[in-house]
């Protein structure tokens, strides 16, 4: 049978998970809900299929309250007076059910269901205010009006303002018990240079050490970028409400059309130059948020560690990145690649392999990709999808992989994880896959060979482009090289990856030329040359980076450390809380004031 299509019979509550799903009645509405806004009302929260993060609650909430009024918004003419209405969001338009106010400045000033976990910026002098502002360690204010101040910007949003409100009082919501953000230095990028670093050949990164929980937990990563601006004579870096309107330096192309046409002083009047100017990108937040994943604590109901990371005394995640397409298609992301695609691991460590993709990419035909099936919901359309496998290879700079499977032995695995490492569970031995032969004698063209989901060997009948190897353990001490067969495309687009595997107890030291050499003792193993929870580069301004407890699986770190989640319960809406959820953890669940199904996968 078609491995794309599920629910041959009907429809069944399918996440939202990057996977288009086939219907037997050739209704396409599942497909749209995994790409569409989820609809702002409450009946339609706990269809898993639009991916919710935050809550119904929380957005009407956002609704309600008083913008900031002291915000520099420039000469940007914002339609609307509560926290949906910001200078990069004049119209108030929705992604999601965030708060565009709270997305867009940090630390914020109100309730957020964040948790942070790490600041990245160019002046540590900010630390102290990162750290001690978030709501990791600090309570935030709110106005209950007790229904009196409903309605777009009616709830006051201080302290003053509320106690004018007749039945009003102002309430705390709690501090989220978690130890402050960890805020670090970043190194130097250029803009537009899709994140790498100085001389070297790595993406800024940050290195996360995860928090341990007691339960499984279910989360989603939000990763927030802004980009200051001090290319401008005469503009502050800090600007508020007294520099907007006609007060504004910065003129925008739309608002104030004329004056963004500047004489150049000495020459005539009409030797004018105009300049693109759009004051709702100035100092602007960029935003990425991840799929669900869910962290997994190392030891079971019965107290005892899990047989799967016994014996693990740190364990890596290996995942993919990038999208289908060539290099000019995918920007500004990537070509498909592994990452971290060098890994430094101790011999006692162990490495989760483990991925994530998506078939609802654009259209690409088997040069712009490599093969792979039709899209699941069109069997019409090119190809969209997303698929890695890992095989291990002799030499870097060679385009094959070893083909006898009696030299794999960068990790400690039997023929049978070897095998799902190659071929993503797919039964290649089963009817549904095809050989070479039964291809040729169906099919009358390379594409429809390679497309078709008989093709096992392309790793065509791969159902999801989520795939989860299972945590190994590492081999013997040494080098190892390995690659993906489907997205290795012996030219220019190589997904190859290096571990390098040494004896316990050894810092290792990362050569400028790449190579490895073993420094002194010590406790740190590292991931690119940078220690597990440092930097390996940021953007030159800021980089915030959250978690929201709302869905691979990660392991929790095996040392246990303070209230990271233990315990945490739901919480009925009150007064104090109306997001419904109980302080503290890394680990508790993202409320839901609807007491229905949570933890949607998917993007915003």
């Amino acid at each position: 049978a078609n491995p794309f299509v599920p629910n041959p019979n009907g429809q069944l509550c399918i996440a939202r998970d990057g996977t288009p799903v086939r219907v037997a009645d050739g209704n396409n509405g599942l497909n749209a809900e995994a790409t569409d806004t989820i609809p702002d009302n409450a009946n339609d929260q706990d269809d898993m299929r639009y991916g919710r993060h935050e809550t119904f609650a929380y957005y009407q909430e956002c609704k309600n309250r008083e913008r900031n009024q002291g915000l520099w918004a420039a000469d940007q003419d914002l339609n609307g007076n509560d926290a949906r209405t910001t200078r990069q969001n004049p119209n108030a338009n929705r992604n999601g059910l965030e708060c565009p106010e709270e997305s867009e400045y940090y630390p914020y000033w109100h309730y957020s269901p964040w948790k942070d976990v790490a600041v990245v910026t160019n002046d540590a002098a900010r630390c102290t205010l990162y750290q001690t502002e978030s709501q990791n360690v600090k309570g935030k204010g709110r106005c209950n009006c007790n229904g009196n101040c409903n309605g777009n910007g009616n709830q006051p949003n201080n302290a003053q303002a509320c106690a004018a409100v007749a039945g009003a009082e102002w309430v705390e919501d709690a501090a989220h018990g978690l130890p402050p953000p960890e805020c670090l230095v970043g190194a130097y990028s250029r803009q537009n240079h899709l994140g790498n670093v100085g001389a070297g050949v790595n993406a800024a990164g940050y290195n996360w050490t995860l928090p341990e929980v007691q339960t499984e937990q279910t989360c989603v990563l939000r990763i927030r970028y802004n980009m200051t601006s001090t290319d401008f004579g005469g503009v502050p870096q800090t600007a508020d409400a007294r520099l907007n309107g006609a007060q504004s330096p910065l003129k925008d192309n739309d608002e104030n059309e004329a004056l963004t046409y500047i004489p150049i002083n000495g020459m005539s009047q009409k030797s004018q130059l105009g300049f693109a100017v759009n004051t709702d990108q100035y100092a602007r937040t960029f935003e990425d948020r991840s799929y669900m994943f869910k962290i997994k604590p190392r030891t079971g109901a019965n107290g005892r560690v899990l047989q799967e990371v016994d014996g693990c005394k740190k364990i890596y995640n290996l995942n993919v990145r990038g999208k289908r397409g060539n290099i000019v298609q995918t920007y500004p992301a990537v070509e498909y690649d592994f990452t971290p695609d060098h890994l430094l691991v101790e011999k006692s460590d162990c490495i989760h392999t483990q991925w994530t993709g998506s078939d609802y990419n654009p259209n690409r035909d088997g040069n712009n990709g490599e093969a792979g099936p039709y899209a699941s919901n069109n069997q019409n359309k090119d190809t969209k999808s997303d698929r890695s496998n890992i095989i291990q290879m002799n030499v870097a700079g060679d385009n094959m992989p070893s083909m006898d499977s009696s030299s794999y032995n960068m990790f400690n695995a039997d023929a049978e994880t070897w095998h799902r490492l190659a071929f993503l569970d797919q039964d290649v031995d089963g009817a549904e896959c095809w050989t070479f032969d039964q291809l040729q004698n169906e099919y009358n063209n390379r594409d429809e060979r390679e497309e078709t989901y008989h093709n096992c060997m392309k790793l065509s009948g791969s159902a999801t482009p989520h795939f989860d190897g299972g945590v190994q353990r590492m081999g013997a001490e040494g080098g190892y090289e390995y690659i993906s067969s489907r997205n290795n495309n012996f030219s220019n687009r190589g997904m190859k990856g290096r571990i390098d595997v040494l004896s316990d107890n050894t810092t290792p030291e990362v050569q400028p030329d790449g190579t490895i050499a073993a420094g002194g003792s010590g406790s740190e193993s590292s991931s690119s040359g940078v220690s597990a929870g440092g930097v390996s580069g940021a953007a030159i301004a800021g980089i915030a980076v959250g978690v929201l407890a709302v869905g691979g699986f990660l392991y929790s770190r095996n040392k246990k450390s303070g209230n990271s989640g233990a315990g945490a319960k739901m919480a009925a809406p009150n007064a104090v809380n109306p997001y419904g959820g109980a302080a503290g953890g890394y680990g508790q669940q993202a409320p839901n004031p609807y007491y229905g199904q949570q933890g949607q996968q998917g993007r915003y």
